[in-house]
């Protein structure tokens, strides 16, 4: 590399007159971005993934053998005993009451579900908990902060944000569309497995 930006540079400073602005420290300026471009084409043709993508040999549903089993015992515990709904929920105690180790949890929330973090996936959970209680009889009496407390969030603001980032609508504003719209009621499939 070093050897190609000296060459390069050596070359250009015979095709710079005496007495110009360009004089040498230009060309050897100049020689480096041959060298990064070279670089760059190289390290493209490298077959080790500069950036982390998930693995394509999953089994049906899109996820690997293991990820299957470790996903049944995930939901089990976080819907079955509705788990999510505990606000001190951390993955290392998640981690610890499902019996696997933090590293392949992250593993499946990460790669395997496609979600970026732990909470991302947990306040998808929780978003998808709000979203039903707002279709059950009588909810719209009760205050969303409420409801956003008894899915597990510790805070609105938290809650206000992760709602509108995956629904696309404040709170308010989906509550206020299903009272017009009963059709319009909370989809399974919206808050399925991927984000």
């Amino acid at each position: 590399m070093v050897l190609l930006a000296v060459t390069i540079c050596a070359a250009l400073s015979d095709f710079i007159p005496d007495g110009s602005p360009l004089d040498w420290r230009t060309a050897k300026v100049m020689s480096i971005f041959p060298a990064l471009a070279f670089g760059a084409v190289w390290m493209l043709r490298l077959k080790v993934p500069m950036f982390h993508s998930p693995d394509n040999s999953r089994s049906s549903g899109g996820l690997s053998a293991k990820g299957n089993g470790l996903l049944g015992r995930l939901e089990d515990y976080l819907l079955g005993k509705e788990a999510f709904r505990d606000q001190d929920l951390t993955i290392a105690s998640l981690s610890e009451d499902i019996g696997v180790s933090q590293h392949k949890l992250r593993a499946l929330i990460n790669n395997e579900l496609g979600h970026p973090n732990f909470n991302a996936y947990i306040n998808q959970i929780r978003v998808g908990a709000v979203c039903r209680a707002f279709d059950e009889p009588g909810s719209d009496k009760l205050p969303i902060l409420t409801l956003a407390l008894d899915a597990g969030f510790k805070s609105i603001s938290v809650f206000n944000k992760a709602f509108k980032s995956l629904t696309g609508q404040t709170p308010s504003q989906y509550r206020a569309l299903l009272a017009k719209n009963p059709a319009h009621a909370w989809n399974p499939e919206e808050f399925a497995r991927n984000p």
